[in-house]
């Protein structure tokens, strides 16, 4: 899905009236907590959130409707977020919940590198706004 995370900081810092940069931080720091300080910031955010939840839902509905038209295609179980703000904290669990499926970070390197061998130098969380780059470049690697 074309869902980027700076929709849901500029709508995080409308609403709480500060600068981009420090909603990104907030945004990263608390994601969907619903407790402490900062629970304001799940009200800010979940608006957003609901909107890929649905853009997910029908995605998934639109599949299951049709999988049977085109043969024998496989039903689908687990949802993988890939990008920079898929490092919101609580996504995962927010989305898993609504959406009835199991749903997890992309990991970037899993067709890549074995951990056995080398333990890449960028940071997994920075890693996770290159995860299409990355798979796009293994294409060539892969054939």
């Amino acid at each position: 899905l074309e869902f980027g995370g700076e929709t849901l900081i500029d709508s995080l810092a409308k609403e709480l009236a500060i600068d981009t940069p420090e909603a990104g931080r907030l945004m990263r720091e608390f994601g969907l907590s619903t407790i402490g300080e900062h629970k304001d910031i799940f009200s800010s955010l979940i608006g957003g959130i609901s909107i890929l939840k649905d853009e997910i839902n029908r995605r998934y509905v639109y599949w299951h409707e049709r999988k049977d038209q085109y043969g024998a295609l496989p039903n689908i179980n687990t949802i993988y977020l890939c990008g920079g703000n898929s490092n919101i904290n609580g996504i995962c669990d927010y989305l898993s919940v609504m959406l009835k499926l199991t749903v997890i970070q992309a990991n970037p390197w899993v067709n890549c590198m074995s951990f056995e061998d080398a333990i890449p130098e960028l940071p997994r969380a920075a890693a996770m706004s290159y995860v299409t780059a990355i798979g796009l470049a293994l294409a060539d690697y892969h054939d």
